[in-house]
């Protein structure tokens, strides 16, 4: 059996929390996932989106850059402002995304999120928010949208992680965050 390098027990706190959002967002096989923002979390939950079946993972970018690394790593990059509608009907083929996850903290991430999903959703809330704005809570409610709080793991989602790290199942992602 393979040892955990040190890069690896780095980001297997990250690791476990992505694991945990997927968990408590109920990620089923053949889901459509769109993740905002493109930190660690984000990277790794679309990994193992990825690796457990997702029908596809988009990750949300700030920058050409960050587009060419989430392209890189087998993703589809979402720009903020490119064509959301678009980028449903290409993707989903207008059926609309199963389960979001916010990690970006500011009303971009959250508008995105409400742009894409479809009716009776799941959207993992990872962080907190860093400016204030408002939810349109009746959109919501009249979506069937359902919100869950994310923040921290549990030893479930601490041991999930750690076989994902020993069984090399998102080495990609692990290898770019360290580049």
């Amino acid at each position: 059996m393979s040892q955990v390098t040190v890069n690896q027990n780095v980001l297997s706190e990250a690791l476990a929390k992505a694991v945990c959002a997927l968990r408590r967002c109920d990620f089923r096989y053949g889901k459509y996932i769109m993740i905002t923002g493109c930190d660690a979390v984000s990277l790794l939950a679309g990994a193992v989106a990825r690796s457990a079946g997702a029908a596809a993972v988009v990750v949300c970018a700030e920058s050409e850059e960050q587009v060419a690394m989430i392209r890189d790593l087998g993703f589809e990059a979402y720009r903020y402002g490119d064509d959301l509608k678009e980028m449903v009907r290409r993707i989903t083929d207008v059926r609309g995304f199963n389960l979001a996850l916010e990690t970006l903290g500011d009303s971009r991430g959250y508008q995105a999120i409400m742009a894409v999903v479809k009716q009776g959703a799941k959207v993992g809330m990872l962080t907190a928010p860093l400016e204030p704005y408002l939810l349109p809570i009746t959109v919501a409610i009249r979506s069937q949208i359902h919100f869950i709080a994310v923040k921290d793991s549990d030893e479930r989602c601490r041991q999930i992680a750690e076989k994902l790290l020993r069984d090399k199942k998102i080495d990609p992602v692990v290898s770019a965050l360290f580049r």
